[in-house]
């Protein structure tokens, strides 16, 4: 689609708000083992009348080959609201396969075009009442009725993923627990440090042998960490 197209197309969505398009169920293949090591190769269900409908999953979700997007968003001059950033530039250092790291203030929509040219996506964002020390689960596409083009929800995006560009590219949310954002100031607090690391050491291993759909749950168990192992370009 032409990129003024595609503007103007956005523009309409964002005002008259979306609609689902209805998709096909495909099962996901069989996941790669939990502790298998990452190689340096980069790599429509009718709902039936029963909402909500979930998107289709790329045969690609859980394979090697797959593109994984992470994006992490949010201010790091705000104290521990900028742990989504901090997690993407730890993960940008890694260089693992087959992944696009990606970094803002917040999301927008245009981040869609983005989602859609990936089998995966992994949205990072500090959680300001979540669980101790992240949470990790899947989340669905959404309608979202805006008359601005920014700050709008990782549910959002996907559903203009699905909408503008068809893609069934799947979305989890990595949500760090934080604890200061009232105060400025581009340091993270000692506790939401030692959270970040805990996800970092969870999400490494999950991106690495594409077990996105196995770990996923609305309430992380940071202690699977310890069950994982990756192998990096770093380590």
């Amino acid at each position: 689609m032409p990129a003024d197209v595609w503007h103007r197309h956005l523009a309409g969505v964002i005002i008259t708000g979306w609609k689902p398009v209805p998709h096909s169920d495909v099962a996901v293949g069989g996941s790669p083992a939990v502790g298998e090591h990452c190689s340096q190769s980069s790599g429509t269900r009718q709902c039936s009348g029963r909402p909500p409908c979930r998107p289709r999953v790329s045969k690609y979700v859980n394979s090697r080959l797959s593109k994984v997007l992470v994006i992490g968003y949010g201010n790091p001059g705000r104290r521990d609201d900028g742990l989504g950033p901090a997690l993407a530039a730890a993960l940008e250092e890694l260089n693992l396969p087959g992944v696009t790291v990606d970094s803002d203030y917040q999301l927008s929509v245009e981040d869609a075009a983005n989602v859609a040219e990936h089998d995966v996506v992994v949205f990072a964002d500090a959680d300001t009442n979540g669980p101790a020390p992240f949470s990790f689960q899947r989340i669905e596409p959404r309608a979202s009725i805006s008359f601005s083009t920014h700050s709008v929800t990782p549910e959002a995006v996907l559903g203009l993923a699905a909408e503008l560009f068809n893609s069934p590219t799947p979305g989890y949310v990595l949500g760090i627990r934080g604890y200061e954002f009232n105060e400025f100031g581009e340091r993270l607090s000692e506790q939401a440090r030692a959270n970040l690391a805990a996800a970092l050491e969870f999400i490494k291993p999950v991106i690495c042998n594409r077990t996105f759909e196995r770990h996923a749950s609305p309430l992380a168990v940071a202690s699977a960490i310890g069950d994982m192992q990756c192998k990096t370009e770093n380590t």
